[in-house]
């Protein structure tokens, strides 16, 4: 009689503790559940069937009431030819559609901050400001770049009298360098010859760092564009050694970050993720294995590095990459592609649909 009393006992307080559990309040829940990730979010919906129900609405990271969207950039997007953009917001895990008749039939080149490079056939170049919708117009691309430029990018906003454009093309051996500073009545474009060394640059933008334009190659090498060297005509030069592990990746990117130049190479459909900094010192990249507070938005069109402003959103890499209408970055944290919604956790990028048209931009809104 006694192990009945003491069998019934412990049933009603295993009820007990069950009731307890799914009479939380909803906004309680809400609470636990947006300061969990990956795992403890599994974990979570497996407790009681109130909890579940919670978990199934997408929880995007918890937000400051006075957070401006503005602040993190946002994936804008097209596909082909349509006049229809989006701008999707990798925090908020949110997107809106607007109708921009002024981009019918052109390539996206680079952006940067709200301005975009644009292009039409070999030839013609332009600004645009998506916000103000402004339109800046280039002289045309010459013909001593036979096949136009096949990586672009500028300095800063086409607004300022500072403001330099960059396109790079290769041809075997020959690397044709194009630049035009604002004020000038056309480019300027010089033919540098690499002599033995054969350089397939990715189809990543180049990036200014400390005064230099990197230029990153298949193999990890780096192809240095100095614009103050020779007399105000730059100096060219191919630096590092290829590493036939980064050469076996499907996808390469290179971003400055403080300074600092920093590379990620996607090999093997996200098995295999390298997240190197380069070593000015000896000419090499090494490991990163932390990114602190910084979140690196990669895309080939643009790629930058951001300082969290949101809890939880440093030490990841932000991709043009959907599972779903759900954004995919990886954590260098958990090495695993995740989404914010719980929907994805995998160590690789199968079923995501990858952005071609797109980059990151800070519209006005």
């Amino acid at each position: 009689m006694a192990m009945a009393l003491a069998s019934s006992t412990c049933q009603e307080m295993k009820e007990e503790n069950e009731r307890s559990l799914s009479d939380l309040p909803d906004d309680l829940l809400s609470l636990i559940l947006s300061n969990l990730f990956a795992r403890d979010y599994i974990t979570f919906r497996a407790v009681c069937k109130s909890w579940y129900s919670i978990s199934t609405i997408p929880q995007p990271l918890k937000l400051p009431i006075d957070f401006p969207l503005s602040q993190c950039p946002y994936l804008m997007f097209f596909h082909g030819r349509t006049r229809s953009f989006n701008f999707f917001h990798p925090i908020c895990n949110a997107a809106y559609q607007t109708e921009i008749p002024e981009l019918s039939n052109v390539q996206l080149c680079f952006s940067k901050n709200d301005w975009l490079l644009m292009s039409q056939g070999f030839r013609t170049v332009f600004f645009f400001n998506p916000s103000t919708k402004v339109r800046i117009d280039l002289p045309e691309i010459p013909e001593e770049a036979a096949y136009g430029f096949v990586s672009m990018c500028f300095s800063s906003s086409p607004t300022s009298p500072d403001c330099v454009v960059v396109g790079f093309t290769s041809v075997g051996y020959l690397v044709d360098l194009g630049t035009f500073k604002f004020g000038d009545d056309e480019w300027t474009v010089v033919t540098y010859n690499n002599g033995d060394r054969y350089f397939q640059v990715l189809r990543c933008p180049p990036v200014l760092c400390n005064g230099s334009y990197y230029f990153l190659g298949d193999s990890g090498e780096l192809g240095v564009y100095d614009p103050t060297d020779d007399e105000g005509e730059g100096s060219w030069d191919i630096c590092g050694k290829p590493s036939q592990k980064l050469k076996n990746s499907q996808q390469g990117y290179i971003v400055e970050s403080d300074g600092d130049l920093l590379s990620v190479f996607i090999a093997n459909e996200g098995s295999r993720v390298y997240v190197l900094k380069r070593d000015f010192s000896n000419n090499s990249w090494r490991k990163v294995e932390n990114l602190g507070d910084k979140m690196l938005y990669l895309c080939i069109r643009t790629s930058l590095s951001e300082t969290a402003v949101v809890k939880g959103a440093g030490n990841k890499i932000y991709l043009p990459m959907f599972y779903g209408n759900d954004g995919v970055f990886y954590s260098l944290a958990t090495q695993k592609f995740h989404c914010f919604s719980g929907t994805y956790c995998r160590n690789n990028i199968y079923d995501t649909k990858h952005m071609k048209h797109c980059a990151w931009v800070k519209p006005r809104v």
